[in-house]
């Protein structure tokens, strides 16, 4: 499945009553939304929960003035400080928020970074795969250390 593009969420700022009408319309609506779009892989129900909580906790002001930005965003040019550092980009590769093309971009675009994709895993990476990411942080810090007592 593609990510949502630019185009679709910064239209999503254009018709804030039709995102707030679906917000009104239940915890079912936003569970199923939540689970469709921040997950790749079936995840227990607390984790969409979790999520669903939150994005519901969001106001609608903060999301309409962030979703334009979807649209032109890009700070590729603000990569290159980056190369200095242990560097880690992570993503799902069903996440169809941020897609894994962008990560891949990203890790090409910043000489010396370490890509970790992970397998089936959507934008909430970080909780499906929890335990990839803490031994991919893991590695980091070990890298970041080594760079800082040599």
């Amino acid at each position: 499945m593609s990510a949502i593009t630019p185009r679709v969420v910064a239209g999503l700022a254009r018709a804030p009553e039709l995102v707030e009408s679906v917000r009104r319309a239940g915890s079912n609506v936003g569970f199923l939304v939540t689970d469709r779009w921040a997950f790749g892989d079936d995840v227990p129900a607390g984790y969409v929960e979790f999520v669903d909580e939150m994005l519901a906790g969001t106001p609608m002001d903060v999301l309409a003035e962030f979703f334009p930005g979807f649209d032109t965003l890009d700070k590729f040019h603000a990569l290159p400080p980056f190369e200095r550092v242990p560097t880690l980009v992570l993503c799902g590769t069903e996440d169809r928020l941020t897609g894994i093309a962008h990560s891949r971009k990203l890790a090409d675009l910043i000489a010396g970074s370490t890509l970790v994709e992970a397998r089936g895993a959507g934008h909430m990476v970080i909780l499906e795969r929890h335990e990839q990411v803490n031994d991919a942080l893991g590695r980091l810090v070990a890298r970041a250390t080594e760079r800082t007592v040599a």
